[in-house]
């Protein structure tokens, strides 16, 4: 009987130092992984630019990949700004006045904008044949 749990604690024993071994194993590999992952983030910080002067559109920008998600994330959101701003304008044009307007005034309004509309073609015209003498 004795022997038996000697047996039993020789084994618990064993089986307590492997895990130990083990635990500590785990441990070190996520210090160890920790510690790659800092320098990998340091190198791609203070990495120079890589330019290429033999081929002009080719430069490789190390940094770009950490501010990319920033600037895009910005560029979105200007992006929804800008059509929420629009949005709410043609909301705004295209909302039926509360006043009803009387007939001279949008005639006027139609005659208005179709002479500013021919100035505008004759002044287009003008100048791109102005454009095409001065050319030849």
């Amino acid at each position: 009987m004795k022997i038996v749990r000697g047996l039993w604690g020789l084994l618990a024993f064993i089986c307590l130092v492997a895990f130990s071994i083990a635990h500590a194993e785990e441990t070190a590999d996520q210090i160890e992984r920790a510690q790659l992952l800092r320098e990998l983030d340091q190198r791609q910080v203070t990495a120079p630019r890589v330019v290429v002067k033999s081929l002009p559109g080719a430069s490789v920008n190390i940094t770009a990949p950490v501010t990319a998600t920033d600037s895009l994330r910005r560029q979105q959101f200007a992006d929804t700004q800008w059509r929420t701003l629009i949005g709410s304008q043609q909301m705004q044009a295209n909302a039926p006045p509360s006043q009803a307007i009387p007939q001279t005034q949008w005639r006027a309004q139609i005659y208005q904008r179709d002479s500013q509309a021919e100035a505008l073609s004759a002044d287009i015209l003008r100048r791109s044949r102005a454009a095409t003498a001065a050319t030849h």
